[in-house]
């Protein structure tokens, strides 16, 4: 019999399931990733373009792309909250909605100020699904979160390598005049597709209604009626749980390291390739579709053949080390086909990243992963802000240039892969 002090609509944080209801909860949160992975890597291909547009230099490219990354910093730090409370299911609706309303606002902006809204908005909202699918992981799949964080990650990156290429190739379809019905027809179609995911999945995800903080709130000590004032109970949902734990802030200076390097990589590499050797929209498209292709093989491999033989913090300290020094060789490339055979092969091996970092972070988190993994992601995007202001301006011609100020980007993946490997030896040491 349940308790009466129990609201019956508030089921516990690991809600059981049916191997039914199993298979289409993960269907739907698959679709949300891949609808996320469609826009992840669009600021490659979109960058050239309104640098030419817009008669812009790579300084300011750099404060564009901080403003971007600037943009998805309040879905991080807000997501989980507010996915603890108005459900999984809801919590996805508001990310694909953000990212249709960005690219309507690129599509329809008069200025270059508007294109930037447009591009924060959609940020936001690509952002936002990492709340969600952690919330299920973590309440929902908690015995299977390594290999299913590895699979989750490779639809990422599936939806990555048709993005890219489509807004690419159209947009060296079209007059250039008329770049911007290409973001339109995109914001269109994602909505389209997403009602179509919705109407698939339909009841049979109802276990998405489950409130995942509620079980390990109904666990906290309650404070007096007289102490229970509105900051006192701001301060303990905010607060109890999460940010007493050392592992959110090592995890945090890894991915600031982490977004160091990658989104230095992201927002530089089309750059390059235009500059070195004439690459147009689609090139750089399927550049980065190769990237999400490597990406895609390197989670499919891992989850298959390493997932569970190796620690989290090892797999991601010697992948992202091999990674770094295959981009030192992309960086000497002497030619366009070599450029994209070493960004497919170090995607291969940086695509432990995230899968790694959310497993950890769900061992390390436990009850409070669905919030505590994208305020980890929130800590680290300061590394997302500074990292392509740094290059930007290092990228002077009186100063590195962007050549060599992006030699930096294996210095910031190096002490990703110390930092790794190194609490791991911490710990495992402490425990001996």
């Amino acid at each position: 019999m349940s308790n009466p002090s129990e609201n019956p609509c508030e089921p516990s944080g690991r809600t059981p399931l049916s191997d039914g209801s199993r298979v289409w909860v993960l269907v739907y949160i698959f679709g949300l990733v891949f609808f996320q992975g469609l826009l992840i890597n669009h600021l490659t291909v979109l960058f050239p373009v309104i640098k030419k547009v817009f008669d812009l230099d790579n300084e300011a490219i750099g404060q564009i792309a901080s403003l971007a990354f600037a943009g998805g910093m309040p879905a991080l730090f807000l997501s989980g909250y507010v996915t603890e409370w108005i459900r999984p299911r809801l919590s996805g609706t508001v990310a694909v909605g953000a990212m249709v309303a960005g690219c309507i606002v690129v599509g329809t902006a008069n200025s270059l100020g508007g294109v930037v809204a447009g591009i924060m908005i959609t940020q936001f909202g690509v952002y936002w699904v990492l709340a969600v699918h952690s919330s299920v992981i973590a309440n929902m799949f908690a015995e299977s979160r390594q290999r299913l964080f590895f699979l989750i990650m490779a639809m990422l990156a599936v939806g990555a390598i048709f993005g890219p290429p489509l807004i690419g190739v159209t947009l060296d379809q079209i007059p250039a005049s008329e770049w911007q019905s290409v973001y339109v027809w995109m914001g269109i179609g994602l909505l389209g597709l997403f009602a179509l995911l919705q109407l698939v999945c339909g009841r049979r995800i109802a276990p998405l209604s489950f409130r995942s903080g509620v079980a390990e709130r109904r666990n906290r000590p309650r404070l007096s009626q007289d102490d229970q004032t509105i900051v006192t109970r701001i301060v303990r949902v905010v607060g109890s749980g999460i940010f007493n734990r050392p592992a959110l802030y090592i995890l945090g200076l890894i991915v600031i390291l982490d977004n160091l390097a990658t989104m230095n990589i992201i927002s530089w590499v089309g750059i390059i390739a235009n500059e070195r050797f004439g690459a147009g929209s689609s090139d750089v498209g399927f550049l980065s579709s190769a990237m999400a292709a490597g990406v895609f093989v390197g989670r499919i491999f891992m989850a298959t053949f390493v997932s569970g033989k190796i620690s989290d913090r090892k797999l991601l300290g010697y992948s992202y080390g091999l990674a770094m020094l295959l981009f030192m060789f992309m960086l000497i490339a002497p030619s366009m086909f070599m450029l994209y055979a070493m960004y497919f092969m170090m995607s291969f091996f940086i695509s432990a990243q995230s899968a790694t970092t959310y497993a950890i972070g769900a061992d390390k988190l436990k009850d409070r992963a669905a919030v505590g993994i994208p305020i980890v992601d929130g800590i680290g995007s300061l590394g997302s802000l500074c990292a392509p202001l740094i290059i930007g301006y290092l990228s002077r011609p009186e100063l590195l240039g962007l050549d060599r100020a992006l030699w930096l980007v294996p210095f910031f993946g190096f002490l990703l892969m110390i930092v790794s490997i190194g609490w791991e030896w911490v710990e495992t040491r402490s425990k001996a």
